[in-house]
């Protein structure tokens, strides 16, 4: 598809090659274009993409793609859904790399969950430290803390 994008094609059929696609793809220091690997330029803007859906809240196409694939309140686990759009499938794909990267910001404590969201740097959900024969109910950060600003 890109060799027919960069040469271009007459009746259907691809036009002869210039440049053999090594040197189409390497660096421009070394007399290429410079594509490099466009699968992992492409899973890079997916996972923007994922990112913004979670950051950029008041964009119209958040908006959309929140509403069209059932997407209320705080940030799920999965994202997959059956008859899903090319976008959606990508972000689903990579969704777990895009919230390994999340860390909350505790502020007031009422909106971060103390057992699910990953709010300390460089940890996972403490869920997922938990040696409870039963997995713990979600409960605010802010309900683990006294009135006088200590852990309870």
């Amino acid at each position: 598809m890109i060799h027919r994008f960069i040469w271009g094609s007459s009746n259907g059929s691809p036009s002869l090659a210039l440049v053999k696609w090594d040197t189409v793809k390497s660096p421009l220091r070394e007399g290429g274009l410079g594509f490099g690997d466009l699968r992992r330029h492409n899973q890079a803007l997916i996972m923007k993409r994922g990112f913004q859906l979670i950051t950029d809240v008041d964009k119209p196409w958040v908006h959309v793609l929140k509403a069209k694939y059932k997407w209320d309140g705080d940030l799920p686990m999965h994202i997959f859904r059956p008859n899903y759009s090319r976008l959606w499938r990508g972000i689903s794909q990579s969704w777990d790399v895009v919230c390994s990267g999340i860390c909350w910001q505790v502020r007031d404590g009422w909106h971060t969950d103390f057992w699910w969201d990953i709010w300390l740097n460089g940890t996972a959900p403490l869920v997922t430290h938990c040696l409870l024969s039963s997995l713990p109910n979600p409960m605010p950060v802010d309900a683990m803390i006294s009135a006088s600003g200590q852990w309870d």
